[in-house]
């Protein structure tokens, strides 16, 4: 602590001398710390010290280096100490010394101590002064704060007394040390008093609480927060408005209170605002007024903002949906809501809940509905956010299949609706009526099943789903008839008393009883699963046994949808009709007889067929034909466009015994429209069909 006293040394003595001396102690006892000083130093660029041996230690210090301090060691044997300084003045200089004599005998200043206030205060000066002094008393003052800093601390000597002044802005801390070094009878005594530091009242502070933005026609409130301010003190609040914002109006409300309330109107676009605070606070020991400048930033009142929810963007006839609508309030005010729409008879629309709304389709036409939602906040601001909905109408379900059919025949089931197929969700097929049966498919417009041998009606509904509200259903009947007879001859010809033909001539001259009036061919409303001329009722099968367009290059066969059976199709690249094979042969290659092509059929189970033969005589003039004008052939050999002038001696399955006791062949002689038969050898070469099928 002696050191620190050292740095923080001023000389506030009053040194009379004229010449430069040295002030300090003449004696030192061992263990003392004794200060020296010049006590004119002002007229002195630097000092410089020396000093004779001794058992302890010197420091110097001050601006000028004009202070010493030195310190005996209590073990010292010293008798005496020389002290030597040099004042330099430029290029010159002056000198001064001083004897110090080490002795025993120190003596004590009784009664002497320093008076003075037990606290400071930042702001006030203090004043300290030493009693009963001796009358040759050479008195220094020094004052330091407990860090030995004097920064922030003001001393005025004078004589006995000194004045200490804490400034408003010292940082240091205390408690203030002050120090009096009494030189009397050539001996220092060093006395010290310790003030406490008074924490200064701070001043009072302004601050602000408002919010980061303001909203247009919304109040918005702006308080002031003071902090130090003495109870008694007398406070008065001044708000004004320096700069309105641009293209708008503010007003103030309460503006000589501690909160005030603004009101912005007429903003379209966001703005600022400057306003102003002055607040008076007048007490005992305080009079200031407190100013603060700020801007404030508005933002125009917005309408309210819409949006919605509609599960759906169409509804079918009498579907209904819900219509959520949220409404944000940026200002938190209230709002109203409204649903305008024009066409009440194709929808209607149900308040449910606030915001919540069923919409029900109630016309079953095309049509696309705009539903208007209105908000309306307070202050009169609109928004508007328009709901499309599509109305749709539920489509109609034709059935586009024939309502008759033979029994054991395929019978096909299909459908057409008048809508896209991406707007079908689910199609399901129905039996309700008739020997149960195992439809191709369930789920497609187009199935089909295969009739039983009984001769029935079947009833299907067809139920086709949209939604998960909505279907359509439609039923069809179809009726299946008993197979009771082979395909008619297909003569059409008529003749009349003179034995005329009557082609193309009314029947009425014609002679009763003709082939041409009766059968299947004169039938008008003849059922037909597939095609042919006349009577006849044929479709083209593929070799795995599906049916194809008709003379598909893909057709293998040709099934008399009539009879049930199956025909090989003589087609000229494979099986033409000019074909004559014998009935059994030989060969190494490909078949040579019918029977070995009868062989390899069943093996391939062409068209799905295993029990390939020649067919009897009944069953092969069941798809032959005296109609020459649209010959049956152009579908037994798959050539739509082939020229038929060909005798064909076909052989048939049917045999007897001759008169002769030879096996005989029932062969059928066609040509045109002309047929004739007759029994012939069997071992002969011969034309033919091939029949499968039961």
């Amino acid at each position: 602590m002696l050191h620190r006293l050292f740095i923080m040394l001023l000389v506030l003595g009053c040194g009379c001398a004229h010449a430069m001396e040295i002030q300090g102690p003449r004696y030192l006892q061992p263990g003392d710390t004794a200060m020296f000083s010049i006590a004119d130093h002002s007229s002195y660029d630097q000092f410089h010290w020396q000093h004779s041996r001794f058992y302890g230690d010197i420091m110097t210090g001050g601006e000028k280096q004009q202070l010493a301090q030195l310190h005996l060691d209590e073990t010292s044997t010293d008798r005496q100490i020389v002290l030597h300084t040099y004042g330099m003045r430029g290029w010159n200089y002056d000198s001064a010394s001083i004897q110090i004599q080490v002795r025993d005998d120190k003596p004590v200043l009784s009664g002497t101590d320093i008076q003075g206030p037990a606290m400071l205060s930042k702001g006030k000066a203090g004043l300290f002064s030493l009693s009963a002094l001796p009358a040759d008393a050479l008195i220094s003052w020094q004052v330091a704060d407990s860090q030995g800093d004097q920064r922030g601390i003001t001393v005025t000597p004078d004589e006995q007394q000194v004045s200490v002044l804490v400034k408003e802005g010292y940082q240091g801390v205390g408690p203030i040390h002050i120090y009096a070094f009494v030189t009397s009878a050539g001996w220092q005594h060093r006395f010290e008093f310790q003030a406490s530091l008074q924490q200064a009242q701070p001043r009072p502070t302004l601050s602000l609480v408002k919010a980061q933005r303001y909203t247009s026609l919304v109040p918005g409130k702006i308080s002031a927060l003071l902090d130090n301010v003495p109870d008694d003190a007398q406070i008065s609040y001044h708000w004004s408005l320096l700069t309105p914002p641009y293209g708008g109006d503010l007003t103030l409300q309460n503006a000589d209170a501690s909160e005030v309330v603004m009101l912005a109107s007429q903003l379209t676009s966001v703005q600022k605002a400057t306003l102003a605070l002055a607040v008076d606070i007048v007490s005992p020991d305080l009079d200031v007024t407190l100013k603060k400048e700020f801007e404030l930033t508005i933002t125009p009142n917005l309408p309210p903002q819409i949006d919605f929810q509609l599960p759906v963007s169409s509804l079918w006839f009498n579907e209904v949906a819900q219509l959520a609508v949220m409404v944000t309030e940026a200002e938190q005010e209230t709002y109203s809501l409204r649903l305008e729409h024009a066409n009440s008879d194709a929808l209607v629309i149900t308040p449910q809940s606030p915001g919540l709304y069923q919409l029900q389709a109630t016309s079953n036409e095309n049509s696309t509905e705009q539903i208007i939602i209105v908000a309306t906040d307070q202050h009169g601001h609109e928004s508007r956010s328009v709901v499309e909905l599509a109305l749709k109408k539920l489509p109609q379900i034709r059935f586009t299949h024939a309502a008759s059919h033979y029994a054991l025949s395929q019978i096909p089931l299909r459908a057409e609706v008048d809508i896209a197929a991406s707007e079908i969700k689910d199609i399901s097929w129905q039996q309700s009526a008739g020997e149960r049966v195992v439809l191709d498919t369930q789920v497609a417009l187009d199935s089909g099943f295969t009739a039983s041998p009984t001769p029935q009606t079947y009833q299907f509904e067809l139920n086709i789903t949209l939604s998960e509200q909505t279907s359509v259903a439609a039923t069809t009947l179809l009726t299946t008839e008993e197979i009771t007879q082979l395909n008619d001859s297909g003569d059409r010809r008529l003749i009349d008393e003179q034995g005329q033909w009557l082609r193309n001539r009314p029947d009425s001259l014609a002679l009763p009883g003709l082939d041409a009036q009766t059968g299947r061919d004169s039938d008008v409303s003849l059922i037909k699963h597939g095609a042919g001329p006349d009577g006849f009722d044929f479709s083209f099968i593929s070799a795995q046994g599906t049916e194809v367009a008709a003379y598909s290059p893909a057709a293998s066969c040709l099934k008399d949808n009539l009879t049930g059976w199956y025909w090989l199709l003589k087609t000229a690249s494979q099986y033409p009709l000019e074909q004559q094979l014998p009935l059994s042969a030989q060969c190494d290659s490909t078949p040579c007889s019918i029977r070995g092509l009868v062989t390899q059929l069943n093996q391939q189970q062409l068209c799905g067929v295993a029990d390939w033969r020649l067919p009897t005589a009944t069953q092969a003039l069941s798809v032959m034909s005296l109609n020459d004008r649209d010959p049956v052939l152009s579908w037994l050999s798959n050539d739509e466009a082939g020229d038929f002038n060909q005798y064909l001696h076909l052989r048939t399955a049917t045999t007897r015994t001759g008169a002769d006791g030879e096996p005989q062949v029932y062969v059928i002689s066609w040509f045109g429209s002309e047929m004739s038969s007759q029994w012939q050898n069997p071992s002969r070469s011969l034309h033919f069909f091939l029949i499968g099928g039961q």
